[in-house]
């Protein structure tokens, strides 16, 4: 009886040192480790879904930190608290670009840009970015 006990308790702990090295989550983590390993970007987000308090923003950032130690960038954005379609574009450009982003910058174009419609009689509005071409939308 007592050779079955210490078996058994053997067994349970080699499962349960078994299973703290599976996480259940690693699924997408093999999957992330493959988006970043592609070649060509494919131009895509990766998005995560899960109930609130799941553990996506720690999953994420754990992740981000693995891919820092091995001099990885990455871009996150959190969809918390956001209001329009605009903050989510306007999110890695702000990352990517702090300065520009900048409130001063933001107040500078909107100064230049209200100089170029009032004194020059040129209207940015106008003018929209397609592709690799500029179109000017009719009024």
């Amino acid at each position: 009886m007592n050779f079955i006990k210490k078996f058994f308790n053997r067994f349970i702990k080699r499962l349960n040192m078994s299973q703290e090295n599976i996480s259940p989550n690693n699924h997408i983590e093999e999957y992330l480790d493959y988006y970043c390993s592609l070649f060509c970007s494919p131009k895509l987000a990766v998005l995560l879904k899960g109930e609130w308090g799941c553990g996506k923003t720690w999953f994420i950032n754990q992740y981000r930190e693995k891919l820092k130690s091995q001099n990885k960038k990455s871009l996150y954005v959190s969809l918390y608290g956001v209001n329009s379609y605009s903050e989510i574009e306007d999110s890695p450009f702000q990352q990517l670009h702090p300065i520009l982003a900048s409130k001063q910058m933001v107040i500078a174009g909107k100064v230049f840009k209200g100089f170029l419609k009032g004194a020059l009689k040129i209207d940015l509005n106008m003018v929209k970015m397609k592709g690799h071409g500029l179109f000017l939308s009719q009024r």
